[in-house]
């Protein structure tokens, strides 16, 4: 599609299968501006599968129904109609494809923007696409020419300078010396993708009523967080400090250990960490919510072998004589099969 003054327009393209034979059900297509970032038209058709017998066995899909199937047409009856719209506006040096890997780092991304969860269909699943996009090249823009704009963000432990990073007095609490973490003036804040759940989720004090699972650590993350135990152990035995110092890694199972927040409301109390449940196999996600700071009611979703996008802050502790930097959890996504 030609668009006056403004280049070809640029196709985002989806399809609809079945799970595990891969049955065509859909086609969508969205046209956009490449200038403007606009929606100029679209194209969408469900496809009736050629084989007689689907419609036996087929139960529903994504809001796709058998009678939706029923009246829509056959491949070769839109075939000509697809082809146009790829032929047109394809070739080796423009195509991109979304594998999986692509396609699921978008679904985080929309995840991390909170956008709402759209109908897994064609046409909204390649709209939530270019929002993502849009959003990303904001970031990327205000970035450029505001970087304090961006000043609390989760980093990944490969973006981590280690001589840009410092411990700093922050303030003393019953008598115990806090302290501050900061990367570039800024308080370190971690983001680390597909941690495995090693041990699953269990009450780790019941005084404190904290709730902490253990997930293996990359080697760069478990650099990162020795180099922050060197700095801080320091720093804090320089304010006074005498409690006997933990080291956030587990050397030996080269693991860590992430805790929950939490928040007391009277004699209840809630957690207070984003938890959000990505199905793989659907890619959809789906908010968790707590009704009360329960290991049994989280028990399900940190099954040792799952995986877990993670966003902690690094926070000082010193109880019963114990110190040490705890890794606590701002939001987590659990991956699911």
């Amino acid at each position: 599609m030609e668009i006056d003054g403004e280049g070809e327009a640029i196709v985002f393209f989806d399809l609809e299968t079945t799970f595990q034979d891969r049955v065509l059900l859909e086609f969508g297509a969205i046209f956009v501006c490449p200038r403007r970032l606009i929606e100029l038209d679209s194209y969408s058709t469900l496809i009736r599968p050629t084989d007689p017998s689907f419609s036996d066995t087929f139960s529903g899909h994504h809001g796709i129904t058998r009678a939706d199937l029923a009246s829509a047409p056959l491949f070769p009856e839109v075939a000509d109609d697809i082809y146009q719209i790829l032929n047109e506006n394809m070739n080796d040096s423009k195509c991109r494809i979304f594998g999986v890997a692509l396609l699921s780092m978008l679904s985080t991304l929309a995840a991390y923007f909170r956008f709402e969860e759209q109908p897994h269909r064609c046409l909204p699943d390649v709209r939530m696409n270019l929002e993502v996009l849009k959003h990303c090249g904001t970031v990327l823009f205000l970035e450029s020419i505001f970087p304090e704009v961006l000043q609390s963000s989760w980093i990944s432990p490969n973006e981590v300078s280690i001589p840009s990073t410092f411990a700093i007095p922050a303030s003393f609490y019953d008598g115990n010396p806090r302290i501050r973490i900061m990367h570039n003036d800024i308080d370190l804040k971690l983001h680390c993708s597909r941690l495995k759940v090693q041990l699953e989720i269990r009450k780790f004090d019941d005084a404190n009523r904290r709730l902490t699972f253990v997930v293996a650590a990359s080697r760069r993350l478990c650099e990162v967080l020795d180099e922050c135990d060197i700095l801080v152990e320091q720093r804090y035995k320089d304010c006074g400090g005498d409690s006997e110092w933990l080291p956030v890694v587990n050397r030996d199972y080269q693991s860590v250990r992430l805790r929950l927040k939490a928040r007391v409301d009277g004699n209840t109390v809630h957690w207070r960490t984003q938890i959000e449940r990505y199905q793989n196999e659907s890619s959809t996600f789906q908010r968790v919510e707590s009704s009360n700071f329960d290991s049994a009611e989280l028990a399900n979703l940190f099954i040792p072998g799952t995986s877990a996008d993670a966003f902690f802050s690094l926070e000082t502790f010193d109880y019963r004589e114990k110190a040490g930097i705890g890794l606590v959890a701002d939001k987590l996504i659990i991956h699911h099969q």
